[in-house]
């Protein structure tokens, strides 16, 4: 079995903290930085951030800016992410203001 799908099997049995964490490291390990630990316990149901699950701040040549991240996460990998959730993340990303999601 190829390493890519032992990794997706293995990112399906996560819990959501342990999914956003692992996203958090990988951000970290990316270069983004100030990434709070989510307070959200499960993926099910709406959250109190308009579908944010993650923040974190991007360092640039003039400074930082913010990153808004929703994790998505599908036990079958041939789900695509409904329109409708990318429509109100990229909502959220407008109504405040932040560059990129």
């Amino acid at each position: 079995m190829p390493l890519s799908e032992l990794l997706r099997l293995r990112l399906a049995w996560l819990s959501y903290l342990e999914f956003a964490m692992c996203v958090s490291r990988i951000l970290r390990h990316l270069g983004y930085t100030d990434i709070p630990v989510p307070s959200r316990l499960s993926f099910k149901g709406p959250n109190a951030d308009g579908g944010v699950d993650l923040r974190a701040r991007k360092i640039t040549e003039l400074g930082s800016e913010p990153v808004l991240i929703q994790l998505k996460r599908y036990k079958d990998d041939n789900r695509p992410v409904s329109r409708s959730a990318v429509d109100e993340f990229r909502g959220k990303l407008l109504r405040d203001a932040v560059p990129e999601g």
